[in-house]
C-alpha cells in the first residue's frame, strides 16, 4: 500500500477536530454496489499519518482487496487490473459521512453504482456540526375560508401514449446470455476422463504426443475453469480475445479451445 497525497479544497475542519484530524474522510466505510448482476458488499479504509498522507483500502465483492487509489479533493479513484480484466471505481464525497460513485469492468462492459458511509465515531460527529440546524417550524396559519366550489371542467379523453420501443439487445448482452448457455452445456464434461478423451480425440495422430497432450489439456482447463472462456467462443474471440492459433503469452489458442468445446458439446459455432 502506498501513502497517497491528499487536496481538501471542499470540506473545512471544524474548531477542535482540526487538531486530531485534517481529513474528514478519515474512518472504516460499509457500502453495497448495485450492479445488474446483483448486490455486493464494499467497504473502504481511509487512514492518516502523522505527515498528512492517507493510505487508502478498498475490499470489494466479486473483486478483492485495492489499493491503487488517490483523493484529489472530493474525488476518490481507485484501480485493479490483471492480463485479462480493468476495474475502476470512482465516487465523490457528497459529504463527510457518504460518497457515491460508479463502477466499471472493461471485459464484460458491466458498469455499476455504488455508495458507502462512513462509520467512524468521528465522522458522524463531524457531519453533524457540519449540517446547518433546522428552522424553527413556524405556527400554523389561521384556517382560510372556504371559497365556493367552482364547477368541474369538461371531461376530455386522455391521449394514448405511443407504446415504447421494445429493447434491441446489445452484442455484449446477446454474447452473455450465450455465453452462461454454452457454460451450462459444459457442466456434465467436469473431470479427468473427459480431459482425457479431449487429448486422444486431437492427440490420437499428432507426431509428438507430449506437447499436444500439454496443449489440449491447457486449453480444456482454461475452457472448464476461466470465467470468461464461453464468452470468448460465444463473441468469436471478440470480447476476451486468445492468440488465434497458437499459444502464447500462457494463454491457450482460441483454436485448441474453440475445438475442445466444439467435441466435448458436440456443437459447432457458425
Amino acid at each position: 500500500m502506498r501513502a497517497i497525497p491528499v487536496l481538501l479544497p471542499v470540506f473545512v475542519a471544524v474548531s477542535g477536530l482540526a487538531a486530531a484530524q485534517t481529513s474528514p474522510f478519515v474512518g472504516h466505510w460499509d457500502g453495497m454496489q448495485h450492479c445488474p448482476t446483483g448486490e455486493r458488499s464494499v467497504s473502504l479504509d481511509i487512514a492518516q499519518g502523522a505527515d498528512g498522507f492517507l493510505t487508502i483500502t478498498m475490499k470489494a465483492g466479486g473483486v478483492g482487496t485495492i489499493s491503487d487509489g488517490h483523493i484529489v479533493g472530493d474525488t476518490i479513484t481507485m484501480n485493479w487490473s490483471n492480463f485479462l480484466s480493468h476495474v475502476t471505481f470512482t465516487g465523490r464525497f457528497v459529504s463527510p459521512a457518504r460518497v457515491e460513485g460508479t463502477y466499471h469492468e472493461s471485459i464484460t462492459g458491466e458498469d455499476c453504482t455504488w455508495e458507502a458511509t462512513n462509520a467512524s465515531p468521528q465522522s458522524q460527529a463531524l457531519a453533524e456540526m457540519m449540517t446547518p440546524a433546522a428552522a424553527p417550524t413556524p405556527a400554523p396559519a389561521a384556517p382560510a375560508q372556504a371559497a365556493p366550489a367552482s364547477p368541474p371542467p369538461p371531461m376530455r379523453q386522455a391521449a394514448i401514449s405511443p407504446q415504447a420501443a421494445p429493447h434491441v439487445p446489445t452484442d455484449l448482452e446477446r454474447w452473455k446470455a450465450e455465453a452462461e448457455a454454452d457454460r451450462a452445456k459444459l457442466s456434465a464434461h467436469q473431470g479427468a476422463e473427459a480431459k482425457a478423451s479431449a487429448v486422444a480425440q486431437f492427440c490420437a495422430y499428432a507426431p509428438e504426443q507430449a506437447p499436444c497432450a500439454a496443449r489440449i489439456g491447457e486449453a480444456y482447463e482454461f475452457l472448464m475453469h476461466n470465467a470468461y472462456a464461453t464468452l470468448t467462443i460465444a463473441s468469436r474471440n471478440k470480447a476476451v480475445p486468445l492468440p488465434e492459433m497458437q499459444p502464447a503469452a500462457g494463454m491457450p489458442s482460441y483454436y485448441d479451445v474453440y475445438q475442445v468445446f466444439a467435441f466435448l458439446t458436440r456443437s459447432g459455432k457458425p
